[in-house]
């Protein structure tokens, strides 16, 4: 589902009120929030509008005919997923975005990684959530350690990962990290599937731009 041929530009660039509003039946705001989050060296700036009825079907109606044609629009959709449904709806979305399998929130917990939310397209209705593994043996592992995205499009045939315990388990990782107002990593977001995959230039985008509205939700709701 590619963005328009500028969307990436807006990694780059400060967004202004990139959060959409609806006119008409069923608008109510009753109070905005902003959101100033660091996106691949950038600014991203968000004002969302928040209305008293997130069901409203002209508020369904907006989200469902607007056009995905940047990154703006993207990150839209998935903050009011993340702040109306809650994390799997967000998760849901961003999965459906790309052929991976699982898109997942982990919180680090050394020495241990605690999955805090997995979305299966394989099993849309079930909780998988919940997994605790050693952080060591993970790809989120790598990255939180690194505080640097990761990636793997065939990791059997990744020779950076010749020894390591996940390569011949999860094949396929694109995560960024979930990094807290200091700087310091909380946890990662990442797509990652059992066979080769390769996220595009723009999903990468629009995962390390979403990483930082998961970063402001984690602080929030104090997962």
């Amino acid at each position: 589902m590619p963005l328009g041929p500028s969307a990436c530009e807006l990694c780059h660039h400060s967004v202004h009120n990139a959060f959409y509003h609806t006119d008409g039946p069923g608008r109510a705001i009753i109070r905005r929030s902003s959101y100033r989050r660091q996106a691949l060296g950038g600014t991203v700036d968000i004002e969302r509008q928040q209305g008293d009825d997130r069901t409203s079907p002209y508020n369904t109606l907006a989200r469902e005919s607007r056009p995905e044609n940047s990154l703006a629009d993207v990150l839209d959709r998935c903050a009011d997923a993340l702040h109306a449904d809650g994390a799997l709806a967000a998760l849901r979305y961003l999965n459906g975005r790309t052929r991976f399998r699982y898109t997942g929130v982990y919180h680090a917990e050394p020495p241990l990684l605690r999955n805090v939310f997995l979305f299966d397209r394989e099993n849309p209705r079930l909780n998988v959530s919940g997994e605790v593994a050693p952080l060591h043996e993970t790809y989120c592992g790598i990255s939180l350690v690194t505080n640097e995205p990761f990636a793997t499009a065939d990791a059997p045939h990744d020779e950076r990962l010749r020894l390591h315990a996940a390569r011949e388990v999860v094949i396929s990782y694109s995560g960024f990290p979930i990094r807290m107002a200091d700087g310091q990593p909380w946890g990662s977001l990442c797509h990652f599937d059992v066979r080769p995959r390769l996220l595009s230039a723009d999903e990468q985008c629009v995962l390390a731009a979403t990483a930082e509205l998961f970063a402001r939700w984690a602080a929030e709701s104090g997962v």
